[in-house]
């Protein structure tokens, strides 16, 4: 991934942050959602998923939880 690409992401992920919670705890929801991806996409990078299970299904119920963690983000 290139600095744009990556920026171009955060970018992105901020915005569906705010969006998706509506408050101005966006940066909380924004943290949250940028440490999670970095986290999955590095392990991923540095072969830190050995097991035999579909890495894309992961990747999936990954997004699939940060939707509804944000879902119910507290909007204080």
């Amino acid at each position: 991934m290139t600095l744009s690409s990556a920026h171009d992401l955060a970018t992105a992920v901020e915005l569906a942050a705010a969006v998706r919670t509506g408050t101005t705890t966006a940066v909380d929801a924004t943290r949250a959602c940028r440490a999670a991806l970095h986290g999955f996409v590095s392990l991923e990078a540095a072969g830190g998923f050995g097991l035999p299970v579909d890495v894309d299904r992961s990747y999936e119920r990954l997004i699939d939880a940060l939707d509804v963690s944000l879902s119910g983000w507290p909007r204080r």
